[in-house]
């Protein structure tokens, strides 16, 4: 199931769990524990649940005038059994609350089971843009994806 949510303390609480920290966060000055949300009715924060408890948070923001970008933070516990299913749960509540017919995101190429991941739910691959993520000090390329509405 799939819930918008605007309960903040919950969103950085979700974002701040060290192992889900660990790999959505970017090298940079903020470190776990010290993230926190941008509060705007533009940006649809979406809780993604299963028998009650929270296994994930997309975060939906617009990426153009047309188009939508996509995040996917899975607790690493809920990830081998539910990510597929939120991520289809996800785009069907998108496609019926939100007015648009094209979702993107981007991906570090480092993570290929994320990419996978995203195939799997629809999206397909449409470049790359080079040395445009740096994760432990290293500069890695980052793979556009998008789903147009069917």
């Amino acid at each position: 199931m799939i819930e918008r949510s605007q309960d903040y303390n919950l969103i950085n609480s979700i974002l701040n769990t060290p192992e889900l920290f660990a790999t959505i966060a970017e090298d940079c000055n903020v470190t776990c524990g010290e993230f926190d949300t941008m509060e705007s009715d533009s940006i649809y924060y979406l809780l993604a649940k299963e028998d009650d408890n929270v296994i994930g948070l997309f975060i939906v923001h617009p990426d153009s005038k047309i188009s939508y970008e996509i995040h996917a933070n899975i607790l690493k516990k809920y990830r081998k059994d539910y990510s597929k299913k939120a991520c289809d749960d996800v785009l069907v509540w998108i496609w019926d609350n939100i007015d648009t017919d094209k979702v993107n995101c981007n991906i570090p190429t480092l993570y290929q089971n994320v990419i996978s991941r995203a195939k799997e739910s629809g999206f397909v691959e449409e470049g790359v843009r080079t040395h445009s993520y740096l994760k432990n000090g290293e500069a890695l390329d980052v793979m556009f994806l998008g789903v147009k509405r069917a």
